[in-house]
């Protein structure tokens, strides 16, 4: 299991208990939907929160404090390089105490949207979150399965052993959308690969899947 920086870890346990206790201003000149929380917690810690703008004390005499951001969702990368301060300026991403010799870790932050199967790559980057919660099958076990939308990433770990049945099996999986995820080294290479045989089979196939009727030219 990875390990946790303390500090870190202590500002998430608070950030997460100051939300799990907040609460809405009655006021009739407040929004409805601002959020509020006691001054209940480590000064310290609560001065990190508020520097990250998580939250905002306002004056010291203010018994209460405004939460911020609850519209974001934060993602700590541990990263396969040692990064300062100045690769991260301007980046919008947040550097991190390290955890493991020769890498560093960085915090993004993203704008939280409506869960779903969005294949919309045209809005706004803040909105898009680098990472969706998704359902990861092997092509053998999605043989016979289909999906709306289907995402087929191939590595060069396993470009060798993408055949041309392999890859039709895949592709055949999305009824609608379809996206495939190589570089253009492992698309050249499995596609070069492939040989223009005997195809009457494959065509059949899809040619009862979409409708088209299979026309026979005879080549010179």
């Amino acid at each position: 299991m990875d390990k946790t920086d303390a500090k870190i870890a202590m500002e998430e346990l608070t950030m997460m208990l100051i939300y799990l206790s907040h609460f809405t201003e009655q006021d009739r000149f407040a929004n409805k939907d601002d959020k509020y929380a006691w001054k209940g917690y480590n000064f310290d810690v609560l001065n990190k929160l508020d520097e990250k703008d998580y939250i905002r004390q306002g004056s010291h005499r203010a018994k209460s404090m405004y939460i911020t951001k609850e519209d974001r969702v934060f993602f700590s990368v541990e990263i396969e390089k040692v990064l300062n301060s100045i690769h991260v300026s301007g980046t919008g991403l947040e550097l991190m105490p390290k955890l493991n010799p020769g890498k560093s870790v960085v915090r993004l932050a993203v704008k939280k949207k409506n869960a779903g199967d969005d294949d919309n790559d045209d809005e706004d980057a803040e909105t898009n979150v680098p990472f969706q919660i998704a359902y990861a099958v092997s092509i053998h076990k999605a043989q016979g399965l289909e999906y709306n939308s289907v995402k087929i990433v191939i590595t060069k770990e396993v470009d060798e052993m993408i055949t041309h049945n392999i890859f039709y099996t895949a592709i055949t999986r999305a009824r609608e959308n379809l996206k495939v995820y190589w570089t253009p080294e492992s698309q050249k290479k499995i596609l070069d690969s492939f040989i223009n045989d005997e195809t009457s089979y494959d065509a059949k196939i899809f040619s009862a899947r979409t409708g088209l009727k299979i026309i026979k030219k005879r080549v010179v």
